[in-house]
């Protein structure tokens, strides 16, 4: 069958772009941060993947200036970048609109002949909201003609989803035509492809669909020369090109819940990944961390729109000011259900075992409180060698050059007074938890430091560095917990600093731990204390009486 359409003028629009005049920029939420990116994509090398809107995503051949395909759905980020796993490689989600099959569309039409055209990718530009994709065309005579689209969803009253396709074409000779061949599926009818340029239908074919039947064509779409064309096609209800990529047991579903949707469109695969930990923890292992509760999922949710940093180590989180509290609930209780099976399982324990108590907080030490007294205790171990990690501080060939007691454990500068290089300091005591909670602490050391609650190590920020922090969570009931802090100074700067958040308070900054946290037994308590960074304690820094006033007797 061969027609020829004839040029349609789409309205005012088309009229005013035709005149060069400034479009309005258009405000679409992208499916997908970044919502155009390079890759490999379905096995095919130098592609160009654009996120129009959760209904349309389109790929391009970077190499040929072809669409490869049009489809719903999303992609699925496997591969060394996105998963760390080698091998693999991002595959399309979801069936297609249609699928090009002109590996090598363009063509210069001139003296009644047809020749090819040398495609040349000259990246591609954001514009007013839109993508534009730039390519140089070779002709056979060395000449250079210059082309760009823009691909844009969009859609009518009906609710169809449609496909926009605006090309600009520089440079074209006198008398000359560039040409695009394309091909097109998921059509209700012919009447569904609008164009102002001239499109010649070279075959029709209907084939059947659930609920009845669609359309393919085969044309010839002539650009206009030196100028604008427009190629606009609306698709029947649902793609009707099954996806032969699909992932066995990836989410395949053409509607994915709001929450994933949410988290594709912003920066949240930067640093995290589904079930592989990158930057970040893995969705799965935050989904596993915590009971999926509103109030942990408000928690969580305010978390990641204040930002911060170490929960999970020395990674910060940036910060997400501009998204609502709709779209982080909705975003946090999708990372929640991840683990829906332990959840389901947790459940029906609790059914069978009766209230829910929090076990998994560790168990305060079964300690006399009256034995206990304020401050940490610090022992000081100079060494006449290098110091370069934890592994070199020796307590054991070593006697202390000084033993005290410390209100809080922060020194830097001036307070370490005559201790210069290579000297460790180890602080140890309990901590006096006020409740059951999650509680984040953050190490600031130059050089290397360690934290241990329980005999459990909470942060590692062990080697040589400069003052710098590293965090870690730890679960911890009511009660009194040893724990250790372990120190070295190698050379140069020196710094010390133990500092926390509760969970309650994640939005907070973090605090030094203060005087009142820190304790330790009488047993432990060397003579005659004093605090580092002081010549003498001082009466009311929570230290015993050392001596009397003069002014009495």
């Amino acid at each position: 069958m061969r027609t020829l359409l004839p040029a349609l003028l789409l309205g005012a629009l088309l009229s005013s772009s035709a005149c060069g005049k400034e479009e309005p920029a258009v405000d679409i939420e992208r499916p997908h941060q970044p919502w155009v990116f390079r890759s490999v994509l379905d096995s095919l090398p130098r592609m160009i993947t654009i996120a129009l809107h959760d209904d349309l995503w389109a790929a391009y051949h970077t190499e040929t200036g072809a669409l490869y395909k049009a489809w719903r759905g999303s992609i699925n980020f496997d591969g060394a970048v996105y998963t760390t796993v080698h091998g693999p490689q991002p595959s399309t989600l979801g069936d297609a609109w249609f699928v090009n099959r002109f590996q090598e569309p363009w063509l210069l039409l001139q003296d009644g002949r047809q020749s090819p055209l040398r495609v040349q990718y000259r990246g591609h530009r954001f514009e007013r909201g839109q993508v534009r994709l730039n390519y140089e065309l070779h002709t056979e005579d060395g000449s250079v003609i210059r082309v760009s689209e823009r691909p844009e969803y969009l859609t009518n009253d009906a609710g169809q989803t449609g496909f926009e396709r605006l090309f600009t074409t520089e440079g074209v000779p006198e008398g000359a035509q560039v040409a695009l061949q394309l091909n097109l599926a998921s059509l209700p009818s012919q009447r569904s492809i609008q164009a102002d340029g001239e499109l010649e239908i070279t075959r029709t074919e209907d084939y059947p669909i659930r609920g009845g039947s669609a359309l393919k064509v085969e044309g010839l779409l002539r650009l206009n020369a030196n100028g604008a064309t427009r190629l606009s096609t609306f698709f029947t209800r649902r793609p009707t090109i099954e996806n032969p990529n699909k992932v066995v047991g990836s989410e395949e579903e053409e509607r994915r819940p709001l929450g994933y949707r949410l988290i594709a469109r912003n920066d949240c695969k930067t640093c995290h990944n589904t079930f592989v930990k990158t930057v970040g923890p893995s969705y799965q292992d935050i989904a596993k961390k915590y009971r999926n509760t509103e109030e942990n999922i408000a928690l969580l949710a305010a978390k990641v729109k204040n930002g911060g940093s170490g929960v999970w180590g020395q990674a910060v989180m940036s910060p997400h000011p501009d998204l609502s509290d709709e779209h982080l609930l909705a975003m946090v209780s999708y990372i929640m259900s991840l683990d829906s099976l332990e959840e389901a399982q947790l459940a029906a324990m609790e059914a069978a075992q009766g209230p829910y108590e929090a076990t998994d907080y560790l168990p305060g030490a079964d300690v006399n409180e009256a034995e206990l007294f304020p401050g940490a205790v610090l022992k000081v171990y100079v060494y006449d060698r290098p110091v370069r990690t934890l592994a070199d501080v020796d307590t054991e060939n070593y006697s202390p050059v000084f033993e005290g007691i410390i209100p809080t454990i922060h020194a830097e500068g001036t307070d370490f007074q005559e201790l210069q290089d290579n000297f460790a300091i180890i602080f140890t005591g309990y901590l006096n938890i006020p409740k059951n909670n999650n509680y984040v602490f953050r190490l600031v050391s130059d050089d290397g430091s360690r934290l241990t609650i329980d005999g459990q190590v909470v942060i590692d920020h062990d080697g040589e560095h400069g003052a710098s922090p590293k965090d870690g969570e730890v679960s911890l009931s009511a009660g009194y917990h040893p724990f250790k802090v372990e120190f070295f100074q190698s050379l140069g700067g020196k710094m010390i600093s133990l500092q926390w958040k509760s969970f309650d308070d994640a939005d907070s900054e973090f605090q030094i731990v203060p005087a009142g946290v820190l304790t330790h037994h009488k047993s432990e308590a060397p003579e005659g204390p004093v605090a580092i960074g002081k010549q003498s304690s001082i009466p009311g820094d929570a230290f015993p009486l050392q001596e009397v006033h003069p002014a009495f007797t």
